[in-house]
Order: structure tokens, then C-alpha cells, then sequence
């Protein structure tokens, strides 16, 4: 096997009652935004930020921030803003300040205004806006916004503020009145990026539905171009100085020229990888960030730059991890790259994996022969057996959609697919598939499926839950359960038989009869958003979120880790593996933190 070279830190701490050892592998290559600051490029990332000069020659970095930096912004005046983890960081005239009012705060993006504000988005605290040193905070409480998880800002030639919701669509703000898009499909659209034309058309890049224009009065969708985005990740969006549009992806790069569409990709160009993040154009030439490179393009070629770390982890955000029969942890990247533990460090398989295909959540899966199954969000399933990838889709099997967001094993063995048109069920030879028409589910975007032991099915779903059993289909939602919401992204059945769920406002817990759910009147999981959850051997609770780091709860008490009080690698907690020796693995956004109690 080929061996990353990784850096890790062990930090030992005492939280309250409980001693803990918590050990992180970092990812320092993923690109996180761009800025182009006259004859420099400031490029910043999980570790830090790096500067070259405009032909890619690393000039200095600064990497020993103890942050995480997500967004960068420069003012009229040259002032420089950071958006971190932890709140906003200042650069002006070679001096670093920070918004004291603004700590603690999670900034996930920056706009500029044209009237000498800045506006900040954050993940769960709304919108915040800075003028002459006064703040102002917008959020679901005294504005029309409809949650306070905000993926995108903009601020266009008009000064209209243009805010991106995550999974609930997308607001626009003239200083006075928020105004609702309509014409963005709220219940779904993902907002990642906004940009302004040279003819003021408005382009809005979305996480699974395409791209939308705003002109003269008239919207357009760009969701199957051919060859194109449809149902793919777009990640950034820029208009140079021809007014030609660049859209990053998770499947490559395309431009558009105002009447054709160009795609760049590993089979086509001299990029290394289809996952595109960032880009910034210089006035000559386009910067790309990869999400285990960057390239600067010139000359229809794309250059890789070499911009060593003090780090040289070399290894893309893994988003799903898992178990094989002998207890080993192997876990996927957003390429569909596998990795597996050897006990001391992370290595790639030694069989190249790469598929270089989008997988946002990856539901990740091993069979009892130590065959790999990896869901993809755009192309379907994947079977990795023997060193052969084998794809299933709606065009060569029976499988019910191709934007894939669970996976699980029957007692029989026969493969569960958890899709966002339903689930499907295969043997190895036959698919069964079910949706909301033909069976007791709430609705036909399903997230994951688990089993009791004795075969009784729960379906969790984005408008409820569905349970199957002796030929019975029974259905939950907040008409009839005592849950925080509808939407519903995991589930456990611990050793009581009591099931557990996990939603973007919290947690519940069923034990057959009655309801409990878990809100700021008795937990300190709030409304957080959870992302995923697991029970140790001691039967103790663990729930990740969204950027707000690690819940543990013992059936009475709850305790939350965050990067601020703890040496967990990032906020952002994809997934949390428990092992053999009851050690938690927690698979975060920029890396893999290993604890043990």
C-alpha cells in the first residue's frame, strides 16, 4: 500500500468527570477560497492561508492559526476578511485584528456591501452586518429568513443582498425588506454560490439542482445541459472579463460563453481530479482550487502548482467511513477514494480506487465477502469487487434513482438502497423497489433504512417515518409523534430496542410506546443540526452535527465538544465509527479525530 504522510497531534484534556485522549489526522490540501489582492493570490484552506505571486510562486503562508478558515473577502479600502470557525479576523496594512462581537461564531460566508458594510453568514446563527463598528444581527426571529444556517451572500452592483439558506432557498434584501425567491424550489435548493454578470444577469449555483439565471425580469434553469451538472455539486461560481461564466463542480469544470458550454475533467485536460471547489480570476488568468490541489490556468493549460504545507497531507475530505468483517476501518473520500486504518496511520488501497465520482454524504458499505458498496449522488451505485468497479443505475438495472443516500444489509444479506426516488432492495440478482404509491412510505426521499431483530423495518424519510412489519406499514410525523420535525438524516435501535433519530432540529427517541424528544427544555442538543449518531459498547449516546461539533449523552447527562474546548478535528462531523475497544472515530469535514475515554 502507498502510505499518506500524516501529521497528527495528541493533546490529552480533563473535561469535567471525564478523561479523554483525543488524537486528529488533518487534511490540509482542500481549498476553501480564493483571493486575488492585486499582485498577490491568497488562498486559504483548513490549515491556514498560503500567498503566491500572480504566476503561482509561494511567497509566505500563514498556517499556525488556530482556526479553520472558510471564506475570504477584500473591502474598497484593502481590508482584508476572514471568516473562520471561530469568528472574523482582519488583515489591513500588514496588522491582524479581529470583530471581538463576532467570536465564537461559525462564518461560512462574506459579502461586501457598496455603502461600507460587511455582511457575515454564519451556520447557525443568521446573518450578521458590520458598519462603522456597529453589529446587527438578521435571523428567524426578527426577519423573514427561514433558517439561520446560511450558505451564501452576495452583494450586487445594486447593493441587493442576495442570501443563500441551506435547503430552504433563497432571500434577497434591499436594506428595508426581505424579499422570498419563488422561482428557486425552496423545499429542496441548496444556495453555494452567487455571481454578477457584466450585464447584471445574476447566476446561482445550487448543490443538486443545476444553475439558475436572473435576468431582465426572467429566470432560467441550467440542469441538463448535456454532458452537464445536473444533480452534481456546484461549488463556485465566476464571471471573468469576457463575461464568460465558470461553474465548479463536483463532476469538473464547465464555461460558458453565453451560447455554448465547455467541460474541463481528468479525461479531457491536465486536471488531476473532477472535484472542483474555488475559483478567482486575476484579470488574465483563472485560479482553480481542487479538492487535493490547485491549478492556475493559462494558456488553455491547467498548471498544478506546488505549494507545500507544514503538513503534507495530501488526502481529500472523507465524508463516510465504515467496518469489514474483521473489524478493520475503511473510509471514502469525496472521490470514492478508499482508505484504510493499519492501525497506526491511514493508507490508500493499494488497488487504485479512484472514481472520481461526487459523494457529498457517500453511504458507504461492506458485504460479508469484503465486497465495497458506495452510494453516489448523481451516478448511482458502486460495487468494488476483486479491484473492479461495477455501476448500477436507472439505465442498466433495476435500481430506482441514482442520487443515492443510504445503504444497509438485511438479516438475508440483500442490499437496502436508500434513494431520493425511493428504495430499493437487491439480492445480487433482483431489485424490489418502493415508494410512496406503492408501499407505506412518508415520501420517496428516504435517507436510511434499519432493521430490528425481528425484521421489523424503519424507513427514515424527509417527511416522517415509515415502519414495515407483518405486512403492516405505519407512519410518523409531527401529526401523530412527538418529534422536532419531519426531516429525518439517521437512525439507531439500541440494546433496548428503543430507536433513536436524528433530524436538522435535534433528536428524538421511541421506545415502542411513547415519544421523548430532546430540545433546549431538557438536553443541550437544541436544535442543532445532526448530521449522524452511534452508541458505544457502554451503551452511551454520541451525536454529531453540522458545525457544531460532538454531543455525548449518558441517558442523564448531556456534554458538548466543539473545537474551541477540545482537540476534535473540525466542528463538522460526517460520521462516528465506535470499534472493537470502544474507541470513537468521529470523520469530520477537514479530518479523523480518534478518541478514547
Amino acid at each position: 500500500m502507498k502510505r499518506i504522510l500524516l501529521s497528527c497531534f495528541l493533546v490529552i484534556f480533563a473535561n469535567l468527570c471525564m478523561s479523554q485522549k483525543m488524537t486528529s489526522f488533518l487534511n490540509t490540501q482542500l481549498t476553501s477560497d480564493i483571493l486575488i489582492n492585486q499582485d498577490e493570490v491568497w488562498i486559504c484552506s483548513t490549515s491556514g492561508i498560503k500567498r503566491t505571486d500572480l504566476k503561482g510562486n509561494l511567497l509566505n503562508q500563514f498556517e499556525d492559526f488556530n482556526y479553520q478558515v472558510n471564506c475570504l473577502k477584500k473591502d474598497k479600502k484593502g481590508k482584508i476578511w476572514i471568516g473562520t470557525n471561530d469568528g472574523v479576523l482582519t488583515y489591513f496594512k500588514g496588522k491582524w485584528d479581529n470583530i471581538k462581537e463576532l467570536k465564537g461564531k461559525f462564518i461560512s460566508t462574506i459579502a461586501i456591501g457598496n455603502k461600507g458594510e460587511v455582511w457575515f453568514g454564519t451556520n447557525s446563527n443568521g446573518v450578521f452586518k458590520s458598519k462603522r463598528g456597529e453589529i446587527e444581527n438578521f435571523n428567524t426571529k426578527n426577519s423573514k429568513l427561514k433558517s439561520n444556517s446560511i450558505s451564501c451572500l452576495f452583494m450586487d452592483s445594486s447593493n441587493l443582498l442576495w442570501c443563500g439558506q441551506m435547503l430552504v432557498g433563497l432571500l434577497t434584501f434591499d436594506g428595508k425588506i426581505w424579499k422570498e425567491i419563488e422561482q428557486i424550489d425552496k423545499s429542496s435548493v441548496w444556495v453555494t454560490s452567487i455571481v454578477e454578470g457584466q450585464n447584471k444577469e445574476i447566476w446561482i449555483g445550487t448543490l443538486i439542482n443545476g444553475i439558475y439565471q436572473y435576468k431582465d425580469d426572467n429566470w432560467q434553469n441550467f440542469s441538463n445541459i448535456p454532458d452537464g451538472f445536473s444533480a452534481y455539486m456546484v461549488s463556485d461560481i465566476i464571471v471573468d472579463s469576457q463575461n464568460t461564466t465558470w461553474v465548479a463542480t463536483s463532476s469538473g469544470l464547465f464555461c460558458f460563453d453565453g451560447l455554448n458550454w465547455k467541460k474541463y475533467n481528468t479525461s479531457n485536460s491536465s486536471l488531476k481530479t473532477n472535484h472542483i471547489k474555488k475559483l478567482a480570476f486575476d484579470g488574465k488568468n483563472l485560479w482553480v482550487g481542487g479538492a487535493s490541489g490547485f491549478y492556475l490556468f493559462e494558456n488553455n493549460h491547467f498548471k498544478l502548482l506546488n505549494l507545500p504545507s507544514k503538513n503534507e497531507v495530501n488526502i481529500s475530505r472523507i465524508v463516510n467511513a465504515t467496518f469489514d468483517n474483521a473489524g478493520n476501518i475503511w473510509a471514502v473520500n469525496q472521490g470514492m477514494k478508499l482508505i484504510q486504518y493499519n492501525g497506526n496511520s491511514f493508507e490508500y488501497s493499494a488497488v487504485d480506487t479512484t472514481k472520481e465520482i461526487e459523494c457529498v454524504k457517500c453511504p458507504f458499505v461492506i458485504d460479508s465477502l469484503g465486497n465495497k458498496w458506495i452510494g453516489s449522488q448523481n451516478t448511482g451505485l458502486y460495487k468494488f469487487e476483486n479491484g473492479i468497479w461495477k455501476n448500477y443505475n436507472t439505465k442498466n438495472s433495476g435500481i430506482i434513482g441514482d442520487i443515492i443516500f443510504g445503504l444497509d444489509f438485511d438479516k438475508s444479506g440483500a442490499l437496502w438502497v436508500s434513494t431520493g426516488y425511493g428504495e430499493s432492495r437487491f439480492d445480487g440478482r433482483n431489485w424490489i423497489n418502493y415508494t410512496n404509491t406503492n408501499s407505506g412510505l412518508c415520501t420517496n426521499f428516504v435517507n436510511t433504512v434499519k432493521f430490528e431483530e425481528n425484521g421489523k423495518q424503519w424507513f427514515a424519510t424527509a417527511k416522517g417515518i415509515s415502519s414495515y412489519f407483518n405486512n403492516t406499514w405505519t407512519k410518523y410525523d409531527i401529526s401523530n409523534a412527538i418529534i422536532p420535525d419531519d426531516s429525518f438524516r439517521d437512525m439507531l435501535i439500541d440494546r433496548n430496542g428503543d430507536k433513536w433519530f436524528c433530524s436538522g432540529k435535534g433528536v428524538s427517541k421511541f421506545d415502542n410506546v411513547s415519544w421523548i424528544k430532546y430540545d433546549l427544555t431538557n438536553s443541550t442538543i437544541g436544535k442543532h443540526e445532526v448530521t449522524c449518531m452511534a452508541i458505544d459498547k457502554n451503551g452511551i449516546k454520541w451525536f454529531g452535527t453540522y458545525n457544531d461539533g460532538l454531543f455525548r449523552f449518558d441517558g442523564l447527562e448531556w456534554k458538548h465538544f466543539t473545537t474551541k474546548d477540545s482537540r476534535i478535528a473540525s466542528d463538522d462531523i460526517r460520521k462516528i465509527l465506535v470499534d472493537k475497544n470502544n474507541v470513537k472515530w468521529l470523520f469530520c469535514g477537514v479530518g479523523i479525530t480518534k478518541l478514547e475515554e
